[in-house]
């Protein structure tokens, strides 16, 4: 029996539900009262209910016939295609669906309609660079959804790749990369592949297509998110292949256009095409989404989710009434929190909450994603269960750190760096992050926090460009250790 995930089991489903966010609740159902809405956009970071917003909305204006007048997109590769990823580091080659199961097994899985999502730690695949360098990128969502049917595409040395055909691939185009449905390939066309993962494009090969078949499948698909990125290599025969399918100019100018240009069902005006991190979406993908905005006005309205308003063009944004959403407070996602543990008979103390309230940074997805994972050890959940399965440490224990290192005693920093990293699973950019976190908790000098936070942005550029993560941080110990000395001599102002 598959465990419900509890994201969406405890999802609000009406706007009264929603915390934390009265001002915005307030508006929405001011719309639902007239029973019509302007186009929306929902700006903020993740896990404040800009998605609940969207969905409880759609359910108080449409009722029953909700989900028939309200649009998402996915599109996907199948399970086994291959894809090069490093995890926790350590790199192998892996299928989509070992891949989704491994991260299955650790983190829970987030349902939304048919999909289902899990957010990813510490998981890197390969990607490009505008100039052409191969370069490790985070990933920050593996998605699965079921499909009907999928395009086998066989290629030269009897490659495959299986994938949706909506799905996008990479060619070559005037010199330049260019994305298109795999739809529209043909045999006779190329498809890139490098010849080394060290290799620029002036050495790319071309694969050429023999064959593009249609099959009939009922089985899993999946995909993965790459932020600002949109490629990845996957494959046996690491075909370029481009991860924002979903939000680029050819679904917006045929499935977002065909869904808005019928009329809706039931005695409504509009229907809802909701796009989920639109500021992913491509600048041409969102001037063609500019001009349907436009020409369906009369039967379709679209909520529009970002993390970041600015990626949005101004022409959408001057069309869309804005609203922005805050991080939930730690009040909101305590009540929140403890509900579920009342009604899951789950037993938390109270190092347990401040553990979890720590983590989820205002982020209820997170707090309750963290909830549901500790749940599986047992009904008795204490903070130190809390930041193992977290891959945290305690802040005090980082704080700890920061100050042997400060006051000189580089060694005992470093031996307690390395027994947090072992015993807590971290990897350098987990580290990095707390460290940085914990800085302005430190009693030191207002000067000495400025010169502190701009030394650990540089070591977390290093670690994320590829760096050795260990020694990045030992280099970072004996910084602060050095760095410690001035602030004691007073070069920083006093304490």
């Amino acid at each position: 029996m598959v465990e419900t995930i509890w994201v969406e089991k405890y999802r609000p489903k009406r706007l009264d539900e929603i915390l934390g966010q009265e001002e915005i609740v307030a508006r929405l159902k001011s719309y639902v009262a007239s029973k019509s809405i302007p186009n929306l956009l929902f700006a903020g970071p993740p896990g404040t209910g800009k998605t609940t917003a969207a969905l409880a909305l759609a359910r108080e204006l449409y009722g029953e016939n909700w989900r028939q007048n309200f649009l998402e997109l996915n599109a996907s590769v199948s399970g086994d295609t291959l894809i090069d990823v490093r995890v926790n580091d350590k790199r192998c080659e892996i299928t989509f669906e070992e891949l989704f199961e491994l991260f299955k097994e650790k983190y829970p899985t987030i349902k939304v309609f048919d999909a289902e999502y899990i957010r990813t730690k510490n998981l890197k695949v390969l990607s490009v660079r505008e100039n052409g360098e191969i370069k490790w990128f985070n990933a920050s969502f593996i998605i699965r959804h079921k499909a009907n049917k999928i395009l086998e595409i066989t290629l030269e040395d009897n490659y495959k790749l299986k994938l949706t055909g909506n799905h996008s691939v990479i060619i070559l185009k005037n010199g330049k990369l260019h994305a298109i449905s795999a739809s529209e390939l043909k045999p006779g066309d190329s498809l890139l592949s490098p010849n080394g993962y060290e290799k620029s494009f002036g050495e790319l090969r071309f694969l050429r297509i023999r064959d593009v078949r249609i099959i009939d499948r009922n089985e899993f698909v999946y995909d993965i998110s790459v932020p600002n990125n949109e490629m990845f290599l996957a494959g046996d025969a690491s075909i370029l292949l481009h991860n924002s399918d979903e939000r680029g100019i050819d679904v917006v100018r045929s499935r977002i256009k065909d869904f808005a240009r019928t009329l809706p069902i039931g005695d409504f005006s509009h229907k809802i095409v909701f796009l989920d991190e639109a500021d992913a979406m491509t600048k041409d993908a969102q001037q063609a989404l500019r001009r349907i905005m436009e020409m369906f006005a009369s039967t379709c309205r679209f909520i529009l989710s970002c993390n970041y308003s600015s990626k949005i063009i101004e022409p959408i944004q001057s069309r869309c009434v804005i609203f922005r959403f805050k991080p939930l407070s730690d009040e909101h996602i305590r009540k929140r929190i403890l509900y579920i543990a009342q009604q899951e008979g789950l037993k938390l103390t109270e190092d347990a909450i401040k553990a979890i309230l720590y983590i989820a940074e205002g982020d209820m997805r997170k707090a309750i994603n963290v909830l549901q994972a500790a749940s599986a050890y047992g009904k008795e959940i204490d903070g130190d269960l809390i930041y193992k399965i977290t891959s945290r440490a305690r802040p005090e224990i980082i704080r700890e750190i920061i100050v042997l290192a400060l006051n000189g005693h580089f060694t005992k920093a470093r031996e307690k760096l390395r027994e947090v990293m072992i015993t807590y699973g971290m990897s350098g950019e987990d580290v990095i992050t707390q460290l940085h976190r914990e800085t302005f908790a430190l009693k030191i000098p207002e000067r000495a926090k400025i010169e502190l936070v701009n030394i650990i942005g540089e070591f977390d550029y290093r670690i994320r460009e590829g760096s050795n993560e260990l020694i990045q941080l030992e280099a970072l110990l004996a910084f602060l250790t050095k760095f410690g000395e001035d602030v004691r001599k007073g070069k920083y102002g006093k304490i």
